[in-house]
């Protein structure tokens, strides 16, 4: 009996590996948050119909570093924005919010590179939450 390896988000993200490490153009924080969420799961659907905007492990530092982190540790940077998504959350559970961000970076259909630059808005599946291309930039309607 022969299998075919499933293509999906998820196996294309653990591509990148399985920890954090000092290559910035990886997913490590990206695949950590998305399994601290459980969106993982959801993404590892081989029927899923979604396009992820996926922001690098450059992304995550460059937001931490914005928030006052000053290192450069993967892990740490991924504490600190956790740590602000905490002192933002009404309840101290920095999950729901983060969850929010990661969602504001899916769109609920697949698309590719020329479908997402040729459209007027996409809609993320964060509610009421679009974005708008801007040439090969994507950005806030």
């Amino acid at each position: 009996m022969s299998t075919t390896p499933t293509d999906t988000i998820a196996s294309r993200l653990a591509l990148s590996g399985t920890g954090f490490d000092a290559d910035r153009a990886d997913f490590d924080m990206l695949n950590a948050a998305l399994q601290a969420t459980g969106l993982d799961t959801a993404l590892a659907a081989p029927d899923a119909d979604l396009t992820l905007l996926a922001p690098t492990d450059a992304a995550f530092l460059s937001l931490a570093r914005s928030l006052g982190y000053e290192g450069g540790s993967e892990a740490e940077a991924l504490q600190a924005i956790l740590g602000a998504l905490t002192g933002l959350a009404p309840d101290g559970d920095p999950l729901p919010l983060l969850t929010d961000v990661l969602r504001y970076h899916v769109l609920g259909t697949a698309l590719d590179r020329r479908e997402l630059t040729g459209a007027t808005e996409l809609e993320t599946l964060l509610p009421g939450a679009t974005l708008r291309p801007f040439g090969t930039t994507i950005g806030d309607a």
